[in-house]
């Protein structure tokens, strides 16, 4: 197994990373705390793994894809933490976990002898699949360059933004904190429009060829919330997490905070009246709730 991968983190996002280093022709061992999501994975030809440490006692490159920075620490650093393996020489990190928790794992890994690369990954689950993410990546340049191919596995595009832990967490808050905050106003925005009388998809149509126009608008809106699909693949709490990372992580900085407390403050409300669990596109139905309008309807 020494030309193994290995891979932690089987959700919406690695599940689909995992599948793209098969492809790729990668041997892969993997493990999550869902046994079927790993039962679907060895059917592709995926080795299951006990632990963290399992996978990192077979594999020199181990990466993960979780869905906090407390889990993130467990399973590089627990007890039975990727740390403790006896073959894992690079540890790759694409979470989304702040600057805070993304040093605190590099210098316990550091210490064993285990060089940390941080990589968090934007692009959301569709891009995972069709393996067009982008990659932000900030560590040594030494192994940067040993984890390009795997890296080209499942992304199309790579950036190297630094060279210290934390920096490439910096640059997918940035991104985040914009796409979830103009998520946010656009539902907004576009909820007014539709009480006014407008019809959704005219207005978003006119938002697109204008200077309104996002990612937001040109994509989220038309494929997921307009057709009432709410499919994106990534839950309200994901949202709610990254803008409170983001907000945690300026004001350490001393870097203003005057938009993103109150987007963070919708996310979280948004989830507390719902179920956080629910597709993040769903935000709308915070906005639309009071009125009792619906923006887009669904589709054949």
């Amino acid at each position: 197994m020494t030309d193994a991968i290995g891979m932690i983190g089987l959700g919406n996002m690695g599940g689909h990373i995992a599948t793209g280093l098969l492809e790729a022709g990668f041997g892969c061992v993997i493990h999550d705390a869902s046994h079927a999501r790993m039962e679907a994975l060895v059917a592709r030809g995926a080795v299951a793994a006990a632990s963290p440490k399992a996978v990192a006692d077979l594999c020199p490159i181990v990466m993960s894809c979780l869905p906090s920075p407390e889990i993130s620490r467990v399973v590089a650093c627990g007890e039975a933490g990727a740390a403790k393996g006896s073959a894992i020489v690079c540890y790759v990190e694409m979470s989304t976990i702040g600057l805070v928790a993304a040093r605190e794992i590099a210098a316990d890994l550091e210490r064993n002898g285990i060089a940390f690369i941080d990589a968090p990954i934007s692009g959301g689950p569709a891009a995972a699949e069709a393996r067009t993410l982008t990659a932000m990546m900030s560590g040594s340049e030494t192994a940067i360059d040993a984890v390009q191919a795997v890296m080209k596995a499942f992304c199309q595009t790579i950036y190297r933004v630094g060279g210290l832990p934390g920096q490439a967490q910096a640059c997918k808050l940035v991104n985040n904190a914009i796409s979830l905050t103009i998520l946010a106003l656009a539902s907004e925005a576009a909820v007014f429009g539709v009480a006014a009388g407008l019809d959704a998809d005219v207005m978003i149509d006119v938002v697109n060829s204008s200077s309104g126009r996002s990612a937001v608008t040109e994509t989220k809106f038309p494929k997921h919330i307009l057709k009432r699909r709410f499919d994106f693949g990534a839950a309200l709490s994901i949202g709610e997490k990254d803008l409170k990372l983001f907000v945690e992580e300026a004001r350490k900085l001393g870097s203003p905070t005057e938009i993103t407390p109150v987007a963070a403050r919708i996310w979280e409300a948004a989830g507390a009246t719902s179920d956080p669990g629910q597709d993040m596109m769903t935000l709308i139905e915070w906005f639309e709730r009071p009125l009792g309008v619906v923006v887009g309807r669904p589709r054949p």
